[in-house]
C-alpha cells in the first residue's frame, strides 16, 4: 500500500528519500488545497513535511494502467477496488470536503492505532475508540477521537491523543489526564511540553502554505 519513497523539498531541490516517518505503516499524507508555491505542483503534507508523491496509487487510471500485464489485477488495492465500487470516501468536514478523506482517515487510524496502542480504548467501557475528524494538516491525520458504543456513559465524548511534539520525547499525550497550558495546547505529562511561540509560528506558517488560512 505504500513504498516509502518520498519526494520532499530541501532547499530549492525536491530530493527523494526512502526513510519512513515515525508511527507511520500506511501512506496518509493529506493533499494540499494550494499549489506550491515554488515548484508550482501538486503536493502532500507528511509528517510536517512538504511531500511530492504520494504513496497511494490509482492503478485504473490511464497512466496506471496495466493492460499489457498477464494479471493486473493482483497489482490492485483497497483503494482501487472502492473506485470500482464506485464508494464515496470523500470526507465532508463543517465546510469543506477533502478528497477521498475517509480513506486516508481510515489509514490513519490503522497508524494510530500502532502509534498509540495503550491509550486508544475507552476509560469507561474499553472498546476501541474511532476517528472522529481529518485533523486541520496536524502532524498526523487522526487525533481526535471518541467512543461509538450507545451504552457507554462517555459515548461521543472527544478525546484528543497524539504523541509528544518534542522530539527526544515521543510520549503520548491524553486529554482525559493531561491539562490544557493558558494558550489551550496540553501539556506533555512525561517532559511538560505544550506551545512556544516558535510552534505557533511553524503552525500559522503551514496553515498558510497548505490552505490558504
Amino acid at each position: 500500500m505504500a513504498n516509502f519513497t518520498r519526494n520532499v523539498i530541501s532547499g530549492n531541490q525536491i530530493i527523494q528519500i526512502k526513510n519512513i516517518p515515525f508511527g507511520i505503516t500506511y501512506c496518509e499524507g493529506r493533499k494540499s488545497d494550494k499549489i506550491h508555491n515554488i515548484f508550482k505542483k501538486e503536493f502532500w503534507w507528511c509528517c510536517n513535511q512538504e511531500c511530492f508523491e504520494n504513496c497511494v496509487t490509482n492503478h485504473l487510471t490511464i497512466k496506471c494502467s496495466h493492460n499489457n500485464e498477464e494479471n493486473p489485477w493482483e497489482k490492485l488495492t483497497l483503494f482501487d477496488f472502492i473506485k470500482i465500487l464506485n464508494i464515496d470516501c470523500d470526507e465532508h468536514n463543517g465546510n469543506y470536503t477533502i478528497k477521498d478523506g475517509d480513506y486516508y482517515k481510515f489509514l490513519g487510524h490503522i497508524n494510530a492505532f500502532n502509534r498509540l496502542l495503550e491509550r486508544l480504548y475507552c476509560d469507561e467501557c474499553h472498546y476501541l475508540l474511532y476517528p472522529i475528524k481529518t485533523s486541520n494538516f496536524a502532524l498526523y491525520t487522526d487525533v481526535n477521537f471518541h467512543c461509538i458504543q450507545d451504552n457507554c456513559q462517555q459515548k461521543s465524548k472527544e478525546i484528543y491523543l497524539t504523541r509528544c511534539l518534542n522530539g527526544e520525547c515521543k510520549a503520548i499525550i491524553d486529554s482525559r489526564i493531561s491539562k490544557l497550558c493558558e494558550y489551550g495546547f496540553y501539556i506533555c505529562c512525561n517532559c511538560g511540553t505544550c506551545c512556544s511561540e516558535e510552534v505557533f509560528k511553524r503552525r500559522h506558517e503551514s496553515l498558510k502554505k497548505l490552505a490558504g488560512i
